[in-house]
């Protein structure tokens, strides 16, 4: 409510002005940001995935806490997990401004921020203060600085600095701002990425004593075969699970806003119902095998059930929260945990991929 009050003033500030105002406030004033919080659970949310016990499904999107400022105050919101990055080896400034662009009319963003960030060795110290104090789930969202031509040398060193720190970690190969980097996604480089990561991995898991699910995030855009290729080769591999999905390229969405012709990622409403096909395909290839975190265009609880019911064991959410403010997560619970009841689930484990069944 206090949200939405204030929602015109923030929304008069470019969007990235906007966001790093955010951050600072979360940062430097953490308990006036959280002041009317209320954080509920409810038993009906909560569920074990990789291993790791879920107060509730609704987690927070990398690309807020790029740097790992602001997760212990993030956590207060309600969320059951907070997916903080992408942090790249070296800090970058990204792509030149404005790279944000708010679609308000279609409860949408489109950037093109290119992996900001300030390192990987800033990001090791935040999180180092953060992890002893974090009592949901953590996760590291990876990704490659612009100038590296070889991708799996810097997912290689960024597993070796955080595999024992985050309860988990996403190999961002996804992102549409960052020159070749969907490339990754191609059969055949894929093949020979997983198998890098994957030994990466059972080494790292013989030095740490510690098996930390890796997580793979991928984009809209890709075709059924594409889809069905990415599914058989991460079943094949060490891989824990897969998020759907990243920011999408594609603009045939009917959008009423201005800076629809903007470059970049497009998030939000527009992506829920593509993203939702993609996320229903992986859950048939894989035989809901695979995990499979949803994300896009998630803004209450029905869409968040929808993804539930479609395979995700998980979802995340992004866009909303700039759109909607801090205390949509516990309503998106609150309603949630209704929803099951009224069509006689016990626990939300119950429901993923009932659609598809």
């Amino acid at each position: 409510m206090i949200y939405k009050i204030f929602r015109p003033l923030i929304f008069q500030l470019n969007p990235e002005s906007a966001h790093n105002l955010a951050i600072n406030f979360l940062k430097y004033f953490p308990r006036f940001a959280t002041i009317l919080t209320c954080e509920k659970n409810y038993s009906n949310l909560q569920n074990k995935i990789f291993d790791l016990d879920f107060s509730n499904p609704i987690g927070l999107s990398a690309g807020f806490d790029k740097n790992c400022e602001t997760a212990l105050t993030l956590q207060k919101f309600g969320f059951g997990f907070i997916e903080v990055g992408t942090v790249t080896p070296k800090a970058q400034i990204g792509n030149e401004k404005p790279r944000i662009f708010r679609l308000t009319k279609d409860q949408a963003l489109i950037n093109r921020l290119g992996f900001n960030n300030l390192g990987s060795e800033i990001f090791l110290q935040n999180l180092l203060k953060t992890k002893p104090h974090f009592n949901k789930i953590l996760g590291v969202n990876i990704g490659k600085n612009k100038d590296t031509h070889d991708s799996a040398i810097d997912y290689l060193e960024l597993m070796n600095k955080f595999y024992q720190h985050a309860d988990y970690l996403t190999i961002n190969i996804s992102s549409p701002n960052t020159k070749n980097l969907r490339e990754l996604q191609n059969e055949k480089q894929l093949k020979e990425f997983l198998t890098a990561i994957d030994n990466q991995k059972k080494q790292l898991q013989i030095n740490t004593n510690k098996n930390t699910p890796i997580l793979l995030k991928i984009a809209p855009d890709l075709d059924i075969k594409q889809q069905q290729a990415i599914s058989e080769i991460v079943t094949n591999s060490h891989i824990s699970g897969i998020i759907i999905s990243n920011t999408t390229i594609n603009r045939n969405f009917n959008l009423q806003s201005q800076y629809v012709n903007e470059l970049g990622g497009l998030s939000g409403k527009p992506l829920f119902d593509p993203s939702n096909e993609v996320l229903k395909n992986f859950y048939k290839f894989s035989n809901g095998k695979i995990p499979l975190i949803g994300v896009g265009g998630i803004f209450n609880a029905h869409d968040a059930y929808r993804k539930i019911r479609c395979g995700a064991s998980l979802i995340q959410i992004y866009s909303a929260f700039i759109f909607e403010g801090f205390g949509l997560v516990e309503k998106i619970k609150k309603d949630l945990s209704k929803l099951l009841i009224k069509d006689g689930f016990k626990n939300i484990q119950q429901a993923i991929g009932i659609d598809n069944l």
